[in-house]
């Protein structure tokens, strides 16, 4: 195979990962989207190859595996940080309570007291 071909492909499949790594920062955040992203920025830095510049596709590819680690990163810690305030206040606490109960049938401190146990 011709070595400007699969430095392309290489730019071409940096872009379908970090779009599939925006997509699911939006959709899924978690896992997922950080191992799109650090894929596709791989193969976005590997498609240059000796060249002094990345290609169009190799540059789109890294800018937007960024934005989809920024993405990510911005939702987990707004979720974490949300559950977190969540769990101080003592009306929400209740109210969050209230609501596993109605789906579970567990209360959330046992919720939170068997999630202890398993990372025992």
């Amino acid at each position: 195979m011709n070595k400007v071909i699969f430095q392309e492909r290489l730019g071409r499949s940096a872009v379908w990962l970090s779009a599939a790594a925006l997509i699911s920062s939006v959709f899924s955040p978690g896992i997922f989207p950080y191992v799109f992203a650090v894929f596709a920025i791989l193969f976005g830095l590997l498609s240059r190859g000796r060249d002094r510049r990345y290609k169009r596709a190799a540059r789109v590819g890294l800018i937007m595996a960024c934005g989809a680690l920024f993405i990510n990163t911005a939702m987990l810690v707004y979720s974490y940080y949300n559950l977190y305030t969540i769990l101080q206040d003592p009306v929400q606490r209740e109210q969050l309570s209230q609501r596993i109960y109605e789906q579970t049938g567990l209360t959330l401190d046992d919720m939170l007291s068997q999630f202890r146990q398993y990372l025992r």
